[in-house]
């Protein structure tokens, strides 16, 4: 029989889902700032972060004889969850050789790919310096409630759909995250926020408006915002698709390095 457990659960669970990627998303989902949900048998977890739909299954010694209860739990009630919030694509994290090799079975009919990652941090004690791009009224911001209500600004609703697809809500973000812009007349150009935050982790989510793609604009926001989680005693992590090495030569740029690689696979949930 698999159990659901209440979110509060997960903090002492935690030794289940181990390395500093998972620590910095189970921190997060204990503190409040991302959606979350945990079930579990005797020898079997599975823990859903629900802010990027992804899966993370642990176990020490897994019985084969649960696979088939999971596969169930994922293909009825956890599907449906997800299509209703409109979360159709999906990653999955096996923390065993064992549960690897046994994903077939528990994400039944549907088609995994690998997606390998790399997770990065930044361990200095100076925020890094940027070359600041050459472009005329370009300014920053921090993001804040007020900012955020700014409705004139091109590139806001692209904004706030970010923000809600990882936070609770808007107005959660804006009473508890913090994030930087980079502004150019009234348009939104790039936006860096913090995602799965914690008290000491935080992760970084950043996006460029494409016609100012491959001019500096990311890693000169994404320095600003570094610069933010210093001040608040916070260490920025910088996860990425290893196949993204636009995204890695950002992260390098300013510092980061490798701390943990891990292997996702990614799927669809089927309408």
């Amino acid at each position: 029989m698999i159990d659901e457990l209440p979110i509060t659960e997960l903090a002492a669970n935690a030794e289940r889902f181990p390395g500093p990627q998972l620590a910095m998303v189970v921190a997060s989902i204990t503190a409040g700032h991302t959606a979350g949900r945990l079930w579990q048998t005797d020898d079997l977890a599975l823990l859903w972060d629900q802010g990027n739909n992804v899966f993370y299954l642990a176990s020490t010694q897994p019985k084969p004889s649960v696979y088939a209860a999971f596969a169930d739990l994922i293909a009825g009630p956890i599907r449906a969850a997800a299509l209703s919030s409109g979360r159709v694509r999906f990653k999955v994290r096996a923390l065993s050789v064992e549960l690897e090799a046994a994903l077939p079975r528990i994400f039944a009919d549907l088609a995994l790919k690998e997606w390998p990652e790399l997770f990065l941090s930044y361990d200095q004690p100076e925020p890094p310096v940027a070359a600041l791009p050459a472009l005329a009224d370009l300014r920053y911001a921090l993001i804040d409630g007020a900012l955020l209500a700014r409705s004139e600004l091109a590139n806001m609703a692209a904004l706030h759909e970010e923000i809600h697809w990882m936070w609770p809500s808007i107005d959660h973000f804006g009473q508890h995250g913090f994030g930087s812009v980079a502004i150019v007349d009234q348009q939104l150009i790039c936006w860096c926020t913090a995602e799965y935050l914690s008290l000491r982790m935080c992760g970084i989510g950043i996006t460029t408006a494409e016609p100012y793609e491959r001019q500096g604009i990311a890693t000169a926001t994404a320095a600003q915002f570094v610069g933010a989680c210093l001040k608040r005693g916070v260490r920025p992590f910088w996860e990425c698709a290893a196949h993204n090495t636009a995204s890695l030569r950002v992260a390098q740029k300013l510092g980061f390095t490798l701390v943990e690689q891990a292997l996702f696979h990614y799927g669809y949930f089927l309408t």
